[in-house]
């Protein structure tokens, strides 16, 4: 999906699960498309993990793959390392290519969609809650009206809204306008 900060959650929430935090260094990698080569995260995928069960490694950008990567990646996708969490990022899939298939049949897609209007609401609650704030309903309206649907542009509006508030928990519709930036 497109919406980042659905996509650095889950990631962050996987991480939290597969790994310890001792246990990141070692056993974690993420990589970008364009910025190494498919076989460098074969490597990785492969490798074993240290001194526990799994590793992670994070494929982003996967739609940017060309047909000779993802034929190197098939072998790992129609049978995966068990001791690897692997993780394919990507804004866009076309689930009639065989790659997004196999992943299909042996692993699991997530699709992350931008929220609809309607379910912005609680993501804001989400949002304010992480944040550790709390806004009535005419603040999250008037804050949806700045910002709009994109939960990224949210969040980073919502810490600007904590630098501001400080330790004070309820944010007020001053505090929204004063803040605030429109989207």
């Amino acid at each position: 999906g497109e919406e980042e900060y659905l996509i650095g959650e889950s990631i962050a929430l996987i991480r939290n699960k597969v790994l310890s935090e001792t246990a990141q260094d070692f056993n974690y990698d993420q990589y970008f498309v364009g910025d190494t080569t498919i076989d460098k995260v074969i490597d990785s995928v492969e490798m074993l993990p240290v001194m526990v069960e799994k590793r992670l490694v994070i494929l982003r950008g996967v739609e940017k793959l060309k047909e000779k990567d993802w034929q190197a990646l098939l072998p790992l996708l129609e049978d995966p390392v068990e001791s690897t969490c692997f993780l394919l990022v990507t804004a866009k899939v076309d689930k009639r290519k065989k790659y997004f298939k196999a992943v299909q049949k042996k692993g699991q897609l997530v699709e992350l969609k931008r929220p609809y209007e309607n379910q912005v609401a609680a993501w804001i609650d989400y949002i304010a809650f992480q944040n550790q704030l709390r806004l009535g309903r005419e603040e999250q309206s008037l804050l949806f009206q700045l910002v709009g649907v994109n939960l990224s542009d949210i969040n980073s509006e919502m810490k600007k809204l904590k630098q501001y508030v400080g330790d004070r928990e309820t944010v007020t519709q001053e505090d929204v306008l004063q803040v605030i930036s429109r989207v």
